[in-house]
């Protein structure tokens, strides 16, 4: 199947969505799902509805009225879809989270042949069977699992398949795709404001030390315009291709991103969809995990040394301005000489004693310098 420019429009703002939701999540740290999700779907639903009245994309309000009751199951459905998806994204590498995604069609293909009473043959099950299978030999296998990444993967996951059965089941059949997705966006907004109060992501978000930064804002609008602009991309494409077809341009444009990055080799974007734990920053460099490397300790002594040093010096200036102090007494005294030698000579003498505890000291520091 050959990539005309729909298609390839639709790959590159599916790759573009998910790197710059992860740079939210995962580099910029925004850990305020309700929040993020909230943003998207209120831009997504004002995007829809000035396209609606502009005339470029069609929604019939006769529809969306007969079907504001009887979608909300799938409206729900979709905000647990996003929240969960938000939640593993930003503890997952993209590759991770997208295998994972793709174990969704195995809940819709099987609950369909249930509910349609279909046969399912064997060949199919064995190539449905490699996506969970899959999934499992990759959380077998990562060296730094993190179960709470793919506790809400599975979440979401489950979400994605439900959410496919209930649209392909449902009674609402005369809604569009785009009229789904808009009431998706209105009653996303309504719960999401909900539960960001509830949860205190509210006063959290507030508090974020990126929120005025001029990188996440852009990436915030970024994120939101490019997950309207694919929903309308997808069904474009949609419209031009089978299911069949729509499903295996799904696939390739998943299977991009590992690509790319198997192609590109180690560099700063690398930090998006691999895991930074174990690794610390230290004065003589990169290390890994507890163990200190040779660097370390020619580091770490060199500090040591830098910290008698210093000790040693101020402890030098201190006895300077001690002799400076007694100099003046000594001055005052000798003016009063006449009158009061055995004052001068006791300062004399204080001064003498003084001299001799910093020849000492001079000569500790010449020796911890040889």
């Amino acid at each position: 199947m050959w990539f005309k420019g729909p298609e390839l429009g639709f790959c590159f703002l599916f790759i573009a969505s998910c790197f710059t939701n992860k740079y939210v999540l995962s580099q910029l740290k925004f850990t305020y799902p309700t929040i993020f999700q909230g943003w998207q779907t209120l831009v997504g639903s004002l995007l829809l509805l000035t396209a609606w009245k502009l005339g470029r994309v069609e929604i019939r309000k006769n529809a969306l009225w007969s079907a504001k009751v009887s979608w909300i199951p799938g409206a729900l459905l979709f905000v647990g879809n996003i929240y969960a998806g938000s939640r593993a994204l930003s503890k997952l590498p993209i590759p991770f989270f997208l295998l994972l995604q793709n174990t969704s069609e195995v809940i819709v293909t099987t609950c369909l042949k249930i509910a349609r009473k279909e046969k399912l043959s064997w060949l199919k099950f064995l190539g449905m069977f490699m996506f969970p299978l899959s999934a499992v030999i990759l959380a077998y296998n990562d060296s730094q699992f993190d179960p709470g990444g793919y506790i809400w993967a599975m979440i979401h996951s489950l979400c994605v398949g439900i959410y496919k059965v209930f649209q392909k089941l449902t009674k609402s059949y005369s809604l569009t795709e785009l009229e789904e997705q808009f009431l998706n966006y209105l009653y996303s907004v309504l719960t999401l404001i909900l539960l960001a109060q509830l949860s205190g992501d509210v006063y959290g978000a507030l508090e974020f030390p990126f929120l005025n930064a001029y990188r996440f804002r852009s990436s915030c609008c970024a994120s939101a315009i490019l997950g309207v602009s694919l929903k309308l991309a997808s069904v474009n494409v949609k419209s031009n291709l089978s299911s069949e077809q729509y499903g295996t341009l799904r696939l390739v444009t998943k299977g991009r991103e590992p690509a790319a990055l198997s192609k590109q080799g180690p560099s700063p974007t690398l930090s998006l969809f691999s895991y930074n734990r174990g690794v610390h920053s230290r004065p003589g460099g990169l290390t890994y995990g507890n163990k200190p490397g040779g660097d370390d300790l020619q580091t770490g002594c060199k500090d040591r040394r830098l910290y008698r040093w210093d000790s040693l010096s101020a402890a030098l200036q201190k006895h300077d301005r001690d002799i400076q102090e007694m100099e003046r007494r000594v001055g005052g005294a000798e003016l009063k000489a006449a009158t009061s030698e055995t004052t001068a000579q006791s300062a004399v003498d204080q001064v003498r004693t003084l001299e001799q505890r910093v020849r000492t000291l001079e000569n500790y520091i010449d020796d911890l310098e040889n």
